[in-house]
């Protein structure tokens, strides 16, 4: 049933400006003004600007709320934010044909008005025009795909810039901490550290991918000063054969060795995997096993690390010895891609020592570039 009434524009003295709320009243727009400054809570005082009796108060207010949805300054509130001269044009063209009378309290920008009047009528124009230069609009847009290209062009051009100075921060990080490690461990003979680096950048012709850095760590029986020498030199040998050749079948186990795994870093993000014996062949086999997402926390990898070479080096003091590596510490929840998260519901990364934040290169890399680069 229809309901008279007014659909009015009004704005408050302590709001920001080109605020405005749009609402309905059966009463005069005297009576609703009294009543919106006599709220409870109530900052300034509201005041009208335009006010259009229409006779259905309830459908008119829903569809221009609808209407202007998109310049909603809270959801389900009744403000909208632009200004003036555009807000009473939009109101009065989405309520022309049901507004009975309006009355116009607060005049707008006459040249405002004027400019989107304009505007209105050009559109109107163009609609109803089938003639126009195809010649010049494929011009125009060719050109203006040109430029989009270009522009894609540059923000990948800087976006591997990004990453090729991310992903050498990284390297350094790692380079620096896997010195460290080498050196505090230096005194246990029976572990021992062998590295073979390849650069990717030349190898895929492209400049941001950085090293591979892969790191073999065998562990010898302890107290035992012949087997550990054994294996040092076979070792040494199979690591020059391997850095000639950069073969992966020229690093074959020795007879004695007790446990192996590998710390490969590459673009930015290191691995932790195991190094099976392959008993068909004798050589090792990077499985990569119980780490099959990259890790870019590299502060949380090292202080790992760090703690399963404690546990390891106490259990060395035991008799009968087994190496203790605990490659389930560096599982880690599923990933989709490196840095794409493909979220099972029923996993919980609390379940894992890393989570999905230390495997998200996207996001490791967006705060080098707040942090780092200060580029926000």
């Amino acid at each position: 049933m229809s309901k008279y009434g007014l659909i009015y524009i009004v704005s408050n003295s302590e709001q920001k400006k080109n605020l405005f709320k749009i609402g309905k009243t059966s009463r005069t727009i005297t009576e609703r003004i009294k009543e919106l400054n006599s709220a409870t809570g109530t900052l300034g005082k509201f005041k009208p600007h335009a006010t259009f009796l229409v006779d259905d108060i309830d459908y008119m207010e829903k569809h221009i709320h609808k209407k202007l949805s998109s310049n909603r300054y809270q959801k389900n509130r009744e403000f909208f934010e632009m200004e003036y001269a555009e807000l009473l044009f939009k109101v009065e063209d989405i309520i022309s044909e049901h507004c009975i009378k309006k009355e116009i309290l607060l005049k707008p920008n006459p040249k405002q008005l004027k400019e989107l009047e304009k505007n209105k009528l050009k559109k109107e124009k163009e609609f109803i025009e089938s003639e126009f230069d195809l010649d010049s609009l494929l011009e125009n847009e060719l050109k203006s795909s040109q430029k989009e290209k270009d522009e894609q062009i540059k923000r990948e051009t800087e976006d591997k810039k990004i990453i090729k100075k991310f992903v050498n921060f990284q390297e350094k990080n790692f380079r620096k901490n896997i010195v460290k490690l080498v050196k505090s461990l230096k005194k246990f003979d029976f572990i021992n550290f062998y590295e073979n680096t390849e650069d990717l950048s030349a190898k895929f012709k492209s400049d941001h991918y950085g090293n591979l850095i892969e790191i073999l760590v065998v562990i010898s029986p302890p107290n035992n000063p012949e087997k550990i020498k054994q294996s040092k030199q076979h070792h040494e040998k199979q690591l020059n054969y391997w850095n000639k050749k950069k073969n992966w079948m020229g690093r074959s186990p020795h007879a004695s060795d007790i446990d192996s795994a590998f710390i490969k870093f590459n673009w930015g993000r290191v691995i932790f995997g195991e190094a099976r014996v392959h008993y068909k062949y004798k050589y090792y086999e990077n499985t990569g096993s119980w780490s099959d997402n990259n890790i870019v926390n590299l502060d949380k990898f090292f202080k790992q690390i760090v703690k399963d070479f404690a546990k390891l080096i106490v259990e060395s003091k035991k008799d009968n010895f087994r190496s203790p590596f605990y490659r389930w510490n560096y599982y880690t929840p599923s990933l989709y891609d490196v840095g794409v998260v493909n979220r099972d519901e029923e996993e919980n990364d609390d379940d894992y020592i890393f989570k999905y934040i230390d495997c998200d290169f996207d996001k490791a890399l967006e705060i080098f570039k707040k942090n780092i680069l200060n580029i926000n």
